[in-house]
């Protein structure tokens, strides 16, 4: 719609969603977090991202974005993260996601059970930690060789702090070039 007074646009109750204006090339540019419904010319409704520009002579230019298809996706993959957080969540298996310095970034109940520690406990660990993945192994040297070949695979003696000894076996994989996953199983 092209020469709405910014005052009309206000009126409609669009003025309280509009962010602090910015200086652009074309006038002050004032972006709409909040979606819309608009009406196609058929009569159909539809989602829209709406953005506004202040001319110079005061007047408004607004656009309408069909987000449609933007929405659908979303919803795509919000069902498919659920899925796969549902997948790692009842897995059999241990599995840990970590970073590049070994930040543990997530768990599952299985591992919890496994390197018999809590979830919390586990976040605030390193997976180079000998608490976490025993005294003999070098955990730094399994990051870099993810680095290079993606893949790597070791089993290591844990430590139980009732004095048992429990050989686990890990397997890596690269996900990123700074997120890593481990699977494993005693």
């Amino acid at each position: 719609i092209v020469g709405i007074p910014y005052i009309r646009l206000s009126r409609r109750g669009s003025l309280d969603t509009f962010h602090k204006p910015l200086s652009g090339p074309g006038g002050t540019i004032l972006q709409q977090k909040a979606m819309n419904e608009r009406v196609r010319r058929d009569g159909s409704v539809f989602p829209a991202r709406v953005s506004a520009a202040v001319m110079e002579n005061g007047q408004v230019i607004s656009f309408y974005e069909d987000i449609t298809e933007e929405q659908k996706m979303r919803v795509v993959i919000e069902e498919s993260e659920a899925r796969h957080r549902m997948y790692v969540e009842n897995a059999p298996n241990g599995i840990v996601i970590f970073d590049g310095s070994g930040h543990v970034i997530d768990v599952n109940p299985a591992g919890c059970l496994l390197l018999k520690h809590s979830k919390e406990s586990i976040l605030s660990m390193n997976m180079s930690m000998s608490n976490l993945v025993g005294d003999e192994y070098d955990f730094m040297e399994t990051i870099h060789v993810l680095k290079k070949e993606a893949r790597a695979e070791c089993e290591v003696v844990l430590h139980d702090e009732d004095g048992e000894h429990r050989i686990i076996r890990f397997e890596f994989v690269r996900l990123s070039l700074n997120q890593f996953m481990t699977f494993f199983v005693d």
